[in-house]
């Protein structure tokens, strides 16, 4: 306190102190003029300020060439990469109408996109791929061994093999098998909720067909990272999932052309035209990148919103999401 004290009473000194110096010095440069001494001032001349510009920041580093080219989406995506995703996947939206939600999931644990993701709705066919990984879990709880599956599947079943009735629910989307299927689930008595809880899929229903994308996502990943149930079990309900039909060309499957070599696709749509308007898809999509496999989940579901729509409408806007989504995460050309 003292110290700032002593400070202040310094800059008043030398305050006063300038202020009669420079009088003394007007009354003797005017006395000089009066004298003769000094010359008449010149005439002003008009003087140019500098413009006032308005206070910027000036960067750190200020580039020396011409701005950046056209950025490749191919190369490794970086946060940058990812909002710009988002921002065309959100501007793009409306061009389809209808309310949408979205998940984007890399490598089982990174979201790259994600639109009202946790929100309960009604998930339509896509609802039987977490069904068929209920049958196997019954046929667990069964004792049966995972060896003789294929033996099981084939020669045992209710009006058809189970095998039959697996590849009609998954591959041909049939609701008769899939009613059996879920019967033959309740009548294992085994625990729905805890098992699909221990998938990630804490808000689905299988029997009102409600869960999230989310949930969705989380159960294509335990089945394809082997998490869920059996391997033998597994690798059938894959095979059933990446089996092709004509209709595989379209929504999340216009990228089937555009994968490289080896890849894998697998994927279940689900449409309602009666009474509701639902449209929507599920892939898990998975190739090698520099000796290490990428894999990627996508959900896309939509619905008549306050934007006027049409199922076709809506199929295009999921293929815009799928293309967006492969310009932001196709691996480098070899």
């Amino acid at each position: 306190m003292l110290q700032c004290l002593s400070m202040r009473s310094d800059i008043k000194y030398i305050g006063i102190g300038l202020l009669i110096g420079g009088v003394t010095a007007v009354i003797i440069n005017m006395g000089a003029f009066l004298a003769g001494i000094l010359p008449l001032a010149p005439t002003p001349q008009a003087v140019t300020q500098p413009s006032r510009a308005p206070f910027t920041l000036t960067p750190a580093f200020t580039p020396t060439s011409d701005p950046a080219p056209y950025l490749d989406l191919s190369v490794s995506p970086t946060p940058d990469l990812e909002i710009l995703l988002a921002d065309q996947i959100i501007q793009t939206l409306p061009d389809y109408g209808g309310d949408w939600n979205i998940l984007i999931r890399e490598d089982g644990n990174k979201v790259l996109f994600s639109l009202n993701a946790e929100q309960k709705i009604h998930v339509a066919s896509i609802i039987k791929v977490p069904i068929a990984m209920l049958f196997f879990k019954s046929v667990e709880e069964k004792g049966i061994p995972p060896s003789t599956y294929a033996e099981y599947l084939s020669t045992r079943g209710i009006g058809r093999t189970y095998q039959q009735l697996l590849k009609a629910m998954l591959v041909d989307s049939e609701e008769d098998a899939t009613r059996t299927l879920r019967d033959i689930i309740r009548e294992s008595q085994i625990d729905v909720d805890a098992a699909l809880q221990a998938w990630g899929a804490f808000d689905t229903d299988i029997s009102s067909r409600y869960s999230t994308p989310q949930d969705v996502a989380a159960l294509f990943e335990s089945l394809y990272f082997g998490t869920a149930i059996t391997p033998e079990g597994r690798q059938i309900i894959l095979d059933l999932l990446s089996t092709y039909t004509p209709n595989d060309d379209t929504r999340l499957g216009v990228l089937r052309a555009s994968l490289p070599a080896g890849s894998k696709f697998y994927n279940k749509r689900g449409t309602v035209t009666e009474g509701r308007l639902i449209v929507g898809d599920a892939a898990l999509m998975a190739w090698d990148e520099g000796g290490r496999e990428k894999v990627h989940v996508i959900v896309a579901l939509s619905y008549v919103g306050e934007l006027p729509t049409t199922d076709v409408k809506l199929v295009k806007g999921i293929e815009s999401i799928a293309r967006l989504f492969w310009n932001f995460a196709a691996p480098p050309s070899p």
